[in-house]
């Protein structure tokens, strides 16, 4: 929330003439990584990899490997963007982003191509601490389309960048159908 107020206060701030224009860019920019830094050293606590059976000493090699991407990729972008703030640094920040990203999908398919236990229904946690797991989840997905936008618009365009946020809009939209079909 912290982050999201920063960023905030310095487009306000651009927008009244108090900062140079670019400088809300920056921010927002510098609080995506340390958000990514944060999340980063949640996600081996969470126990994302956890389901389906998975070897618990596989699924920690995951969760730590993850969150080790994350951490290196959040301070990656704050140092670019402190060190080099422009067009092409969004771009080159939105690819170290993806790389993550690309990192973790991959720890996910390495812990669910492996052996695998018994499958049991999901753990006996309690309310709080699947209420954060799933908003670690969710949390770790926006940070993902906010990389995916940036990207696009770059390389691609504004009328690109549009297109991928509708589709992350519908995405974001069925998720929670598909998880109730799920359940039953």
């Amino acid at each position: 929330m912290a982050f999201m107020i920063l960023t905030v206060g310095a487009a306000v701030a651009t927008k009244f003439g108090v900062l140079a224009p670019g400088v809300a860019q920056r921010t927002g920019m510098i609080a995506i990584g340390m958000v990514m830094v944060v999340a980063g050293n949640f996600v081996p606590k969470m126990r994302l990899f956890d389901y389906h059976g998975a070897r618990p000493a596989r699924a920690l090699a995951a969760r730590r490997f993850s969150g080790w991407a994350l951490v290196m990729a959040g301070l990656a972008i704050v140092g670019v963007w402190i060190v080099s703030p422009g067009r092409e640094t969004a771009l080159a920040s939105s690819l170290i982003g993806l790389g993550a990203f690309a990192l973790i999908a991959g720890a996910w398919a390495w812990v669910m191509a492996g052996p695998r236990e018994a499958a049991t229904r999901e753990r006996d946690d309690d309310a709080v601490a699947k209420a954060a797991r799933h908003a670690l989840i969710w949390i770790l997905f926006g940070l993902f389309w906010a990389q995916a936008i940036i990207f696009t618009a770059r390389m691609w365009g504004d009328q690109a960048s549009m297109w991928t946020t509708i589709a992350f809009g519908i995405i974001i939209a069925l998720a929670p159908v598909t998880r109730l079909k799920s359940r039953r």
